[in-house]
């Protein structure tokens, strides 16, 4: 469906321009993105081949099409993604596609578009109606929500009222529970401040607040907190099996199935760090944050012993139901989730971050190194991205490596890494 919204959003922009109706803007990119990534056959969470594609190589090829009609706004991608088995499947979104206009001071917003809160830069607590992935390999254009929003702009704030994803009801995706959200911007000399309150019959209440100070040309610090009323925890469970195991398929079984939901109350999540900035294109931030809805260390130690003993029954049982339990912690542990109930963004409550970076205008070569970790159990991440620019070109190179204790969050990862090619043209 949203593939075809997509390729329907591009061919409407194409016959729109061509009309010739005045001002519209057109910009177009082609991405090209290789990528190769090794397996962790030690990992807990390793499911051999054919059950599971972990590393290898894969492809993802897309072309973006964004347009601009007075109001009007479409942004959408078109492409393929092909694994490393060779299998190929829709790569296409429909970004955004939204209206835009005033009334009586006022504006207004009606459609699909990006909107995320926040002033964190590897962790947004704030964030949460769009709830952004703040740790993409490639920075490829979001994937806006469903709305109506009204919003008022003055010379030093702001506020903006959203009604997310309308008549859709409680939904385990953030980004498509129906829920109504108010965002309060105020601009106090060196200072921003950003308040944020969420209601969903999901989550019920949520409420915080967010600053940015720049204390100097080179220095700023900014930091957020917020409060959730209700969260779930995954809890691992062994999934019901028939009576009759001789007519049992173990593909009809779902990663859902092996995990239930707890209803906890209050979570709170909070994020602080700093950055410098040197006018030679050099920068240095870092950042630590907490996210009470995440595993605790406790928690994580149970869900790796309970992959390592699905380790032992793969081997006896030549991997028909333990691979379908493994494959489950496996989406989690790589950062997306179990399945659609999840909500979590980080494995571990607490964490950090360092990036140090140099990057400048007409550079012939610019480079970003960053380090992430979760101090409890000394897992930690590492991410280089060296990027060069040729007229409308940009060619860039992005590796990932997973390290750590055997059991921590990231050295039980099933992939020990990931390599990244990217080739852009906008035009």
């Amino acid at each position: 469906m949203r593939g075809a919204m997509a390729w329907a959003g591009l061919l409407v922009s194409q016959a729109v321009a061509a009309l010739d109706l005045g001002p519209l803007d057109v910009d177009a990119t082609v991405r090209v993105l290789p990528s190769y990534s090794w397996d962790a056959k030690g990992s807990p969470f390793f499911v051999p081949r054919p059950y599971a594609r972990l590393g290898g190589f894969s492809s993802e090829q897309t072309i973006e099409l964004a347009t601009r009609y007075k109001g009007f706004n479409f942004t959408g991608m078109a492409g393929t993604d092909v694994d490393g088995g060779g299998r190929s499947r829709d790569a296409s979104v429909l970004n955004e596609l939204f209206y835009e206009g005033q009334f009586k001071g006022l504006s207004y917003t009606l459609g699909k578009k990006i909107t995320t809160w926040g002033v964190g830069h590897g962790y947004r607590p704030l964030d949460v109606v769009q709830r952004e992935d703040r740790q993409r390999l490639y920075p490829t254009p979001l994937e806006g929500i469903w709305q109506a929003a009204v919003g008022y702009y003055g010379a030093t704030d702001a506020i903006n009222l959203v009604y997310a994803n309308p008549g859709r009801g409680p939904k385990h995706d953030v980004s498509e529970d129906e829920s109504i959200g108010l965002n309060y911007f105020r601009s106090m000399g060196p200072a921003d401040v950003h308040g944020v309150l969420r209601w969903s019959q999901r989550d019920q209440m949520q409420g915080g607040f967010g600053t940015a100070y720049v204390l100097t040309d080179a220095f700023e610090w900014h930091g957020e907190w917020l409060y959730q009323q209700r969260w779930s925890e995954p809890v691992p469970a062994l999934p019901d099996l028939p009576d009759d195991l001789a007519h049992f398929d173990p593909n009809d079984l779902r990663a859902r199935d092996f995990y239930d939901l707890e209803r906890h109350r209050g979570a709170q999540k909070a994020v602080l760090g700093g950055s410098w900035a040197w006018s030679n294109g050099w920068s240095l931030l870092g950042e630590a944050w907490y996210d009470g809805t995440a595993f605790t260390k406790k928690q994580w130690r149970d869900l790796v012993a309970l992959g390592e003993a699905g380790q032992y029954a793969f081997s006896l049982v030549g991997g028909l139901l333990p691979q379908r339990t493994l494959v489950g912690g496996t989406n989690l542990v790589q950062g997306g989730s179990l399945g659609q109930d999840i909500e979590q963004q980080n494995v571990l409550r607490a964490n950090w971050l360092v990036v140090l970076s140099q990057m400048r205008d007409g550079r012939w070569l610019n480079w970003t190194a960053a380090m992430q970790g979760t101090p409890e159990d000394g897992g930690l991440f590492g991410t280089l991205n060296l990027s060069h620019k040729e007229g409308v070109h940009t060619f860039g190179v992005t590796w990932r490596q997973f390290a750590g204790p055997k059991r921590s969050s990231y050295g039980a990862l099933p992939m020990k890494g990931v390599v990244l090619l990217s080739w852009a043209a906008s035009f």
